[in-house]
């Protein structure tokens, strides 16, 4: 279903190992169950695919809200493998359940990670580049810049911590929007 899965409009198949739990067909599901099939050179590969109605993915409603479950293990696959198409399967079914109200967007390298935390009455983004870690190494990371981020609120003030600097805002429709001009190893954005 393209409608809800829009970051795969150029993917057809997913990659799955391991465990599948067997759903009982729906009318129309969302992802669907394709049985192993032929394993070899790549002439011969998928000759013998079938598509089946068994659903791979199962959305409930209950009382205002929606309740996911997928019968195969999508964050592991993306844990061993890290494949964009495991990672957008969840990063679209999150922003469907979400219903478009993400707490934060950002146009950051996947290699920053972003904490955002509630203390009282501001919030905390803590930012860190991960880009200098490897496996069990850690070396200076690269620096990364012009990191664009859009919080869910209205916020009045923006601080840099480690750069000690006050971050012009944007505001948008129930949103703050800043961003942080360099990013060395660490950085904490306080919000009020």
């Amino acid at each position: 279903d393209r409608t809800l899965f829009p970051s795969l409009d150029l993917t057809s198949i997913l990659m799955l190992q391991g465990d599948y739990t067997e759903l009982e067909s729906s009318a129309s599901p969302a992802l669907t169950f394709i049985p192993p099939s032929m394993f070899g050179p790549p002439e011969k590969v998928h000759i013998d695919m079938q598509d089946t109605s068994k659903p791979g993915l199962a959305v409930v409603r209950i009382g205002k809200g929606q309740v996911a479950w997928l019968p195969w293990d999508v964050p592991g696959m993306y844990y061993r493998y890290s494949l964009p198409a495991h990672a957008a399967v969840l990063r679209d079914l999150i922003d469907h359940l979400l219903q478009g109200r993400r707490q934060l967007r950002t146009n950051a390298h996947p290699l920053v990670e972003m904490s955002l935390m509630r203390q009282r009455d501001r919030r905390l983004l803590h930012l860190i580049n991960l880009s200098g870690h490897a496996d069990t190494a850690y070396f200076s990371p690269i620096p990364m810049r012009q990191i664009r981020v859009e919080v869910a609120g209205s916020y009045h003030t923006a601080k840099a911590l480690r750069a000690g600097r006050t971050l012009p805002l944007e505001h948008s429709t129930g949103t703050t929007s800043f961003s942080i001009p360099a990013l060395e190893q660490y950085e904490l954005v306080v919000l009020e």
